[in-house]
């Protein structure tokens, strides 16, 4: 795929970043918009809906900027976003609360209970339960009652995925891990989700990054000038991609 062009997208803190390169690497094009956070404390919240609003702008006038043709040999898409942010949706994908942020720690106290809940398969992972991971967080919204008809869970780049397809589909392992996913198994661990009483249909299936999961949508093509059709590849959080980049 010499003439190949691949697209990434990069939800920061601040800012959404879209680009597209040639097999080469060569950059071709490349967009920003901002992000609005609100801080309160130990809170910190973005709203789910200007992600895919921001991303949606900065995609069309990434695509808007390419060279002629280019469009056309566009081959894949993959998103990065922050490692530990996530929301409750609907089981469409409607967001149902704001994105709680990675530096969100209003949930900081339970991570002792998700440490405690899942010792020995941490300790095999190398993980610590962290109090702004996200498994700390979904026990946040266990304790508020609000894990009920229907609630999912779905981390900051899902949000993207499934605005490209056109309806939920899988996170990947790499945004996963702060949730509790088993990175050798590849599984939710249900026997630490039953003892921290959370029923894992909550939770969204997960593929190794590097999977298609889908393909752009009409509605996303129209709205970013991505072509129809185009994979929507499984990425991985924002660190990792920096990892790799370097």
């Amino acid at each position: 795929m010499v003439d190949a062009v691949w697209v990434g997208v990069d939800l920061g803190t601040q800012s959404v970043r879209a680009v597209a390169v040639d097999a080469a690497g060569t950059l071709l094009s490349a967009a920003a918009r901002p992000l609005t956070s609100r801080r309160d404390g130990n809170r910190h919240e973005q709203d789910p809906r200007e992600w895919w609003a921001q991303v949606a702008d900065a995609l069309a006038e990434m695509t808007g900027n390419l060279p002629g043709g280019a469009a056309e040999r566009i081959a894949g898409v993959a998103v990065d976003a922050t490692s530990g942010t996530v929301l409750l949706t609907d089981p469409d994908g409607t967001p149902r609360t704001p994105g709680l942020m990675h530096d969100d720690s209003r949930a900081g106290t339970l991570a002792a209970e998700a440490q405690e809940a899942g010792e020995a398969l941490w300790e095999r992972l190398c993980y610590r339960i962290q109090p702004v991971w996200a498994l700390p967080k979904l026990l946040w919204w266990r304790d508020e009652g609000m894990l009920r008809d229907g609630a999912r869970l779905a981390h900051q780049a899902d949000v993207i995925t499934a605005n490209l397809v056109g309806h939920p589909v899988a996170s990947d392992t790499s945004h996963a891990l702060k949730t509790g996913y088993d990175l050798i198994g590849l599984r939710w661990p249900t026997e630490v989700l039953e003892k921290l009483n959370v029923d894992p249909e909550v939770l969204p299936s997960v593929q190794r990054s590097g999977t298609v999961l889908g393909h752009v949508g009409a509605d996303a093509a129209e709205r970013t000038g991505l072509p129809e059709g185009v994979p929507v590849v499984a990425g991985m959080t924002d660190s990792c991609a920096a990892q790799l980049g370097a």
